[in-house]
């Protein structure tokens, strides 16, 4: 047997009862809490009353539906729901003008959010009518809606939900569940409305700086990523660079670059939200810069007067602290041992050599062949220094400079940076220019952890960036 309408028999009902006499009023169901209880929105008003309770056990009711609510002796604070009771007029967005038929959509909250994405949901009550044969949702960020998302089909009673990708972040939508019955009429929920999520900010620690343009148009930017291979967020550099070698990062993961200003380069310093923090202007050209592993920062340069100065730099600055002389050969690339010794290759000689810092002399090297030296960049790990030359495969060498070059074999046929973090390699380049950039993570004996495309397109040369100690 039905529940009695308590909206049509509210005066039989209540006769006699002189506890909840003149305490009567309607709402509306917005949830079930599961629980018993039930969250009720007095009809035309805000007012939200939370967790009623039911007189009887017996009593069930569906979002959406209205209640009959009852205080005791008028105290508008301790209702109690009597029963069901009919959808009037408050709610014009649920009633048709005209319409003869008795099904009806109700708009629920959309849950699940994200910056992107949300699931819209709607609950169908038929009323013994026939099934409906689509069911949606208007939405967009007015109530002029603007976008709809819908299915067709034989839907009958209850509650459906639908994805909807491609929003964006940090957004309010309205939207409208909707149905179109089996009279072929649509009927309307209420407006409801949902924020997209704030996208969220990686922060990303191994850093590629590239370039992209027509000639006289280049820009320069910089990109993270995780040791996971995601992609972190990028931004604009100071200016494009034209090195294998260009950048380095320190322990707080900040990163040094060199940007190709003319006719002298400029170092500069950014935090890893892109923040700049400081820049230098240098004598001439910073052909390389690397860290220590005491903190310190160190460029080699061809100065007006003098080619490869080898500079040690305080990192808060960029001060230069000190410098010496290298001998007069072409040297390319730099990876540091630790605080006081560094490789690099001398493409004069063919051979790749260890320096000290404090007394500028070359304390070791090994012969590499000469497809090996041009342009080159290097990044230690372990036992192995590892490095690349003038797109082309990578190559290495063990740290103790005790064997010649054996080569490695990559998907990146044309690598242009190399660099080394928590005990791995990371390889950085195209296999066409101007396509696809790459960046590979691969361990010290070159097994290939992951390889991602990093940007659509790129020229070398382009630089690879973390901290390797």
């Amino acid at each position: 047997m039905p529940a009695p309408n308590y909206s049509d028999v509210i005066e039989k009902n209540m006769l006699g009862h002189i506890k909840y006499r003149d305490a009567i009023r309607t709402g509306e169901i917005i949830t079930d809490n599961g629980d018993g209880t039930y969250d009720v929105k007095i009809a035309l008003s805000d007012k939200i009353y939370p967790s009623v309770e039911t007189l009887t056990y017996e009593m069930k009711f569906a979002v959406g539906e209205i209640a009959v609510l009852s205080f005791e002796y008028g105290n508008k604070e301790s209702p109690k729901i009597m029963g069901h009771g009919k959808k009037i007029a408050q709610d014009p967005v649920e009633v048709e003008v005209g319409y003869s038929g008795t099904a009806r959509v109700n708009t629920l909250d959309a849950y699940s959010l994200t910056s992107t994405t949300a699931y819209l949901e709607g609950r169908i009550i038929l009323g013994g009518a026939g099934n409906c044969t689509t069911r949606g949702f208007q939405y967009g960020t007015t109530t002029a809606y603007g976008s709809d998302t819908h299915t067709n089909g034989s839907y009958g009673d209850g509650s459906y939900a639908i994805l909807e990708n491609e929003l964006a972040e940090d957004t309010t939508y309205h939207f409208r569940a909707y149905i179109i019955d089996e009279n072929g009429d649509t009927r309307y929920g209420a407006d409801k409305t949902f924020v997209t999520l704030e996208a969220e900010v990686i922060l990303g620690d191994i850093y590629i700086c590239y370039w992209t343009g027509s000639a006289g148009n280049e820009v320069g930017y910089i990109k993270s990523f995780t040791s996971d291979g995601v992609a972190g967020i990028s931004w604009t550099a100071e200016d494009y660079q034209l090195l294998y070698n260009g950048a380095c990062v320190d322990n707080a993961d900040n990163i040094y670059y060199i940007a190709n200003t003319q006719p002298n380069h400029t170092l500069v310093k950014y935090n890893k939200s892109g923040g700049e923090i400081v820049k230098l202007v240098v004598s001439y050209q910073a052909m390389a810069i690397a860290i220590a592993n005491d903190g310190y920062i160190y460029t080699k340069e061809n100065t007006q007067t003098d080619n490869n100065m080898m500079t040690k730099r305080n990192p808060t600055t960029l001060a230069e602290i000190s410098s010496f002389q290298m001998d007069p050969y072409s040297y390319y690339g730099m990876a540091f041992y630790d605080d006081d010794r560094f490789y690099v290759v001398n493409s004069s000689d063919d051979v790749i050599e260890m320096w000290r810092v404090e007394t500028g002399g070359e304390i070791g090297e090994v012969a590499v062949t000469s497809t090996k030296t041009s342009l080159a960049s290097l990044a230690k790990t372990g036992a192995t220094v590892l490095g690349t030359d003038f797109a082309k495969q990578p190559w290495y060498v063990p740290t103790n400079l005790s064997a010649g070059e054996t080569d490695w074999s990559t998907e990146i046929t044309r690598c242009f940076s190399v660099t080394s973090k928590d005990g791995y390699f990371y390889v950085f380049g195209n296999k066409v220019n101007g396509e696809e950039l790459y960046l590979g993570k691969y361990s010290e004996n070159g097994t290939k952890q992951w390889l991602v495309e990093a940007v659509p397109t790129g020229y070398y040369p382009s630089t690879v960036a973390a901290y390797p100690f």
